[in-house]
């Protein structure tokens, strides 16, 4: 499904819509928790007012098919952002896939698993703990 928030520029884009605006910035989010999802997009829309946004996520429970959109979104996604304290193996396999590429970023805060957090740490992994440090560093390396 594709959603335009009426008082936003944002898009949301959830399974199993496929969707490629040609203007502004993709955010995959990979999450099993809908309030950080949620508190996520906010942060990120305030942070990138005059910018087109669009959020690619999942809204149900992890299937085949999910797996299957998560992983076509990524390569396509400006940035893929994974909350590192709900993730299901399958979405830190992804993650952990695609890290070469530069734009994967984890947040790992105090509820995040010691041994994910040390394999992350041992493979270099972009983290961070506040998304308005995040969305500075972004806007930094973008010039946005």
């Amino acid at each position: 499904m594709v959603s335009h928030m009426s008082d936003k520029s944002a898009i949301y884009v959830t399974p199993p819509t496929i969707f490629l605006p040609n203007t502004g910035i993709k955010f995959h989010l990979i999450s099993t928790d809908e309030e950080w999802i949620r508190e996520t997009c906010e942060a990120l829309e305030k942070g990138f007012r005059t910018t087109k946004l669009t959020f690619y996520h999942t809204e149900s429970e992890e299937t085949a098919e999910t797996i299957c959109w998560q992983m076509l979104y990524v390569p396509f996604s400006d940035f893929v952002l994974i909350d590192s304290s709900s993730i299901t193996m399958a979405q830190s396999i992804i993650g952990a896939r695609h890290m070469e590429a530069g734009n994967v970023w984890w947040c790992a805060d105090d509820n995040t698993d010691i041994a994910l957090l040390t394999m992350l740490n041992t493979l270099g992994a972009k983290l961070y703990d506040d998304v308005e440090w995040l969305i500075e560093t972004i806007k930094r390396n973008t010039n946005d």
